[in-house]
């Protein structure tokens, strides 16, 4: 859902171990990535590619809540900063951990680094009917999360 993006470099990497993963490590550039307010702020969505759905709140479900394939996504994005940006704002971390699985997102700067980090895990299992508000809270907080932004400001360069 992005537009605008060099791929400079693209690797991928399998683990058919008895716990298969896969790996991507992506170098990329995207022109006009993030939104510029006239007063030279910068907002940037920090989860660039991985973002969670909502999902409906039912009041009245009768069926158990089955997640057959339960699962873990780590995240990394680390975006070099212009000289002349300076950090406004930076989210706070998130942790959230319940039956259903667990969410955690930092933020960090490094020089003129900002290193986004999201881990998610959701648990595979059978859950009482009575339980989807639950879960559906769960998913909505992730999807909400997902969405988090950071705020730069542009100086002004010297002459």
């Amino acid at each position: 859902d992005v537009d605008n993006i060099n791929f400079d470099s693209f690797n991928l990497s399998y683990d058919k171990s008895v716990n298969p993963s896969s790996n991507e490590m992506l170098k990329l550039s995207i022109q006009k990535y993030a939104a510029k307010t006239n007063n030279n702020n910068v907002y940037l969505v920090l989860n660039a590619f991985n973002k969670n759905r909502t999902i409906p709140e039912i009041k009245s479900r009768t069926l158990p809540v089955f997640i057959n394939r339960g699962y873990t996504d780590l995240d990394e994005i680390t975006y070099t900063i212009p000289d002349n940006w300076d950090f406004e704002y930076l989210p706070e971390d998130i942790d959230i951990k319940n039956s259903f699985g667990s969410y955690r997102v930092s933020v960090k700067k490094e020089d003129k680094k900002l290193i986004y980090s999201r881990k998610m895990v959701l648990n595979a299992g059978t859950y009482s009917a009575d339980k989807y508000a639950d879960f559906s809270n769960f998913m909505n907080k992730i999807s909400s999360n997902d969405r988090i932004k950071a705020v730069l400001k542009i100086g002004l360069t010297q002459h």
